[in-house]
Formats: structure tokens, C-alpha cells, sequence
């Protein structure tokens, strides 16, 4: 079984926002929540601190409470 192990950064203004945010190894499953301020640029950085052989796929989401969200590149 290969070793699996990301976390998750939010980086906004070169800073890293927060603690790193580990990917769960048995369910593959991570989330990471904070409030994107309008106007503002925010990167997620995905770092793979475990098998670099291993391809990973990752599916990213979004919503807001009061408006509609949406993902733009």
C-alpha cells in the first residue's frame, strides 16, 4: 500500500493562512474551511509529503451560506 499523506494550504498575499490542514489517510477525505474576503486572491496549495509515485486526483468544491458560490479560474 503506498503511503499517502497531503496537506492542505490556503495562501493568500504570499502567507500561508492558518495550520496546514492533513488529509485523512484511511478516507482520503480533507476539508478546509475559511471565508474568502471579496476582492481578494487565494491560492490552495497542495503538498504531497508521502509517496511521490503515487498519482493523487483531487476534486475541489465550494459554497457560501447567502449567495451563490462559484469556482473561476
Amino acid at each position: 500500500m503506498p503511503k499517502m499523506f497531503y496537506n492542505l494550504y490556503i495562501v493568500e498575499g504570499g502567507k500561508v493562512l492558518g495550520d496546514p490542514k492533513p488529509i485523512n489517510k484511511q478516507i482520503a477525505h480533507g476539508m478546509r474551511r475559511f471565508k474568502a474576503e471579496k476582492g481578494k486572491q487565494y491560492i490552495l496549495l497542495v503538498v504531497n509529503w508521502g509517496d511521490t509515485e503515487v498519482e493523487g486526483e483531487f476534486t475541489l468544491s465550494t459554497y457560501a451560506e447567502k449567495a451563490k458560490a462559484d469556482l473561476s479560474a
